[in-house]
């Protein structure tokens, strides 16, 4: 038991395995030697426990520990346990099991649920239980918490139901949204909300989806009255747009001037400002902006000295050549 009092401060498992490993080969000698086997004293067993006493671990003998497969009530009680939010270490003893089963077999029904899940035919009350949940604007991952099915499988039921013609599709088509509360999703929008809590607490009749889609596409054009409509580019505005980026100035600011979004200033900026938009004026008769002349004049001059820069360079790449193989 030498080595064992030589340990020191080593870990708990560390001690066992040592203890047991001298023992073990304690036991080959003296069958080998013949000779009869000491077994330790009570010394040593004193000297162990009081290295083991800080922590002492959990052993089981293998005739404690059942390597058998495990039976649905089994299974039944783990789930109990885990759903008291229990130990797993604590249930490994409650069940009789090691820790590295409790966690595999944990694993394995969790994915075996979902393989199953997927597998089971939907009965008549869970085909209306999710038709209920639905109308009520529950989001697909709560309706398969609800149902023990996985999301795919929800969304999946719901395209095919659409697909189908069946009463399903018209009882969640979304309304039309009318001006008043499109201004009014707009302004909470605007002060922070999400699009879920807009539709949770006050337009509980339209999907999170509409209401989203709504905000993001009335947004970006300009505010005229009550209603938000598309808006026509006059001369002075597209004057003013140009005037403002040659400035370097901020899309938010220019779209806070101009009162219109960022996607529609943004938008018509890079419109004009490509050769095709003077293009399809001419081809349609309209003479090109005056706001616009100095830019292209500019842009003009800047593709003219670039081309002789190139042509430059491609000359003196030539005669560099030409000298490399005379010398040569």
């Amino acid at each position: 038991m030498l080595a064992v009092r030589r340990l020191g401060t080593v870990t708990d498992g560390s001690v066992w395995r040592a203890v047991h490993t001298v023992r073990f080969q304690e036991g080959w000698r003296a069958k080998h030697d013949g000779a009869r086997v000491d077994h330790p004293t009570k010394h040593d067993n004193a000297r162990v426990d009081h290295v083991t006493s800080a922590a002492p671990t959990r052993t089981r003998t293998p005739n404690e520990i059942r390597n058998v497969a495990w039976s649905r009530e089994e299974e039944a009680v783990l789930r109990e346990l885990i759903g008291k939010k229990m130990d797993k270490r604590s249930i490994a003893e409650a069940v009789g099991r090691s820790h590295n089963a409790v966690v595999n077999r944990l694993w394995v029904l969790r994915r075996d649920g979902q393989e199953l899940v997927r597998r089971r035919r939907w009965t008549p009350a869970e085909h209306h239980h999710m038709l209920d949940l639905y109308a009520v604007n529950f989001p697909p991952v709560l309706i398969a918490a609800r149902l023990n099915r996985t999301i795919r499988s929800i969304y999946c039921r719901i395209l095919k139901l659409r697909q189908t013609k069946t009463p399903f599709k018209p009882k969640f088509k979304s309304p039309a949204i009318t001006p008043s509360d499109k201004e009014t999703m707009l302004s909470l929008r605007d002060a922070g909300w999400t699009a879920d809590r807009v539709c949770a607490e006050h337009f509980p009749q339209y999907t999170v989806s509409s209401v989203r889609h709504a905000c993001n596409y009335y947004r970006s054009y300009r505010h005229t009255g009550t209603e938000r409509s598309f808006h026509k580019w006059s001369e002075e505005e597209v004057k003013q747009l140009v005037e403002l980026r040659r400035e370097k100035v901020r899309w938010k600011v220019v779209a806070a001037t101009l009162q219109c979004g960022i996607a529609a200033c943004r938008a018509k900026y890079y419109r004009v400002m490509t050769s095709h938009a003077g293009v399809d004026d001419a081809k349609r008769g309209v003479s090109p902006s005056p706001a616009l002349a100095g830019g292209e004049k500019e842009g003009k001059e800047e593709g003219e000295q670039k081309q002789k820069q190139k042509q430059r360079r491609g000359d003196e790449m030539a005669q560099l050549g030409v000298e490399g193989r005379k010398e040569r």
